[in-house]
């Protein structure tokens, strides 16, 4: 493993226990994802900036709003990427809400669609904009993926609208492309159709991007790894997007998951091979898209517009797997937001 790669994943462990120690009771998931969101940006908190920022969300937010419970992580995570954490509070919060009067609906996963769209508003002007660009981007979504629910078709579309994405019927069209060359490997799953939504953030053709992303795929195989097809499955189109061959990209993986594997829960017992295999991809991404592109690693929860297409995937692909650790939690609380 080079030392880029390493220093990633080392710091992602460190992170990871500097959240679960600060914040016990908010769940494993939501440590790993945090960690991810902070690694990803190349920031290492300590205990006393995660809890400052945690009370300016104790402070600020409703007693009953999400970003008090689930979502305190990934928001706290988001905030210390800001030089004004409390303006970028107040941002999401306004986002949020002109979302759900948008909608005229409420789900919690618009949340993490404001925390994208939070980071690239200047003024209420613009916000109205963004969330105009982000309804015309819900209708493409729905387009491509009649099984996607709302709550997370329009987080996606706020992500891809704070991304800068323009033109929604040619993004439909090359998404729909991405999807028909990707569906004989991996079947029609909202997951194959994030994969699609993903690759067409690239300006690649179509069959040469599905056919990294297969190849890629292959050879982790060959390497000992069988790559999931549920939610890990989007973050290996950002895997395929970077200045990497194709072997150099599983290979990379491959040590990444190996030097996971031998930290605590990780194994057998832990957060399981594929979502381990999925936090190796994300190191993988973390490591080279900013050594190749020379880009401070700023993406995660949160995008801008200036930012290369693999981290706007990686932001895409943290999103989703945030809203399924949200869902699995909920689940376990007798909720399901499905």
């Amino acid at each position: 493993m080079d030392a880029d790669l390493l220093r990633i994943c080392e710091m992602f462990i460190r992170n990871r226990k500097t959240l679960a120690d600060t914040f016990r009771w908010d769940g494993y998931e939501m440590h790993l994802i945090g960690s991810a969101v902070l690694t990803s940006h190349g920031i290492e908190p300590g205990a006393e900036d995660l809890k400052r920022c945690a009370g300016i969300i104790k402070d600020r937010a409703k007693v009953l709003s999400p970003l008090r419970g689930y979502l305190k992580i990934i928001m706290t995570a988001s905030m210390l990427m800001e030089d004004d954490p409390e303006t970028y509070f107040d941002n999401t919060e306004r986002a949020y809400n002109l979302i759900r009067i948008t909608r005229r609906s409420r789900d919690d996963r618009y949340y993490l669609g404001a925390m994208a769209l939070a980071n690239v508003i200047e003024d209420k002007e613009e916000l109205l904009g963004l969330v105009d660009k982000a309804t015309e981007l819900f209708g493409v979504i729905r387009s491509v993926s009649e099984q996607c629910e709302d709550g997370r078709a329009f987080m996606v579309a706020s992500i891809l609208a704070a991304a800068g994405v323009e033109d929604a019927e040619a993004f439909l069209e090359e998404a729909n492309a991405c999807i028909s060359q990707l569906e004989g490997t991996f079947g029609r799953t909202i997951y194959t159709e994030a994969l699609g939504c993903i690759l067409a953030l690239d300006k690649a053709d179509a069959k040469f991007k599905a056919a990294r992303v297969k190849e890629i795929y292959k050879l982790l195989d060959t390497e000992g790894i069988r790559y999931g097809h549920g939610e890990e499955l989007p973050v290996l189109g950002s895997v395929a997007m970077l200045d990497l061959t194709n072997a150099e990209a599983a290979a990379a993986l491959a040590e990444a998951d190996e030097y996971l594997r031998s930290q605590q829960g990780f194994g057998r017992f832990g957060c399981g091979h594929d979502k381990r295999h999925m936090y190796a991809a994300l190191m993988v991404i973390s490591a080279y898209a900013s050594v190749l592109h020379g880009e401070q690693m700023a993406t995660g929860a949160v995008i801008s517009r200036a930012i290369s297409s693999q981290f706007t995937a990686m932001a895409a692909g943290t999103m989703i797997l945030a809203a399924e650790a949200y869902n699995d939690l909920t689940a376990n609380m007798g909720v399901n937001i499905r």
